[in-house]
């Protein structure tokens, strides 16, 4: 019988301000903790104040980093309704947390530095 093993896992996930504007109003359009959100971008755009532009990229951000999932929806007759949007669990920790938005600088990589066998 394999046992139960519990371990923690600590990210450091880097979004910028637009991207953490736009989790957050899907996290307020939400009917439920996990209901997906039916916008299209251009209303996301309008409520946010921002272009068209860096709310599409704020959705590929928030996809790529695991914190949304964005569906498509069509209809029986081929078109195309809005997009659903669902926050993940880890968009939901992300939004629970008091995240620092002030700029960090990476660590650099030093070659001097590194591990020699």
């Amino acid at each position: 019988m394999a046992r139960k093993v519990k371990f923690h896992v600590s990210l450091d996930i880097f979004i910028n301000e637009s991207d953490l504007a736009l989790l957050h109003l899907l996290g307020r359009l939400s009917p439920v903790a996990t209901g997906p959100v039916s916008l299209t971008a251009r209303a996301l755009s309008n409520e946010l104040q921002l272009s068209l532009a860096t709310v599409r990229r704020s959705c590929r951000v928030l996809v790529d980093r695991g914190l949304i999932i964005v569906r498509g929806v069509r209809r029986r007759d081929g078109g195309r309704d809005a997009n659903t949007y669902e926050i993940t669990v880890l968009g939901r920790e992300v939004l629970s947390l008091q995240g620092s938005m002030r700029p960090q600088r990476l660590p650099l990589h030093d070659p001097s530095s590194s591990h020699r066998d």
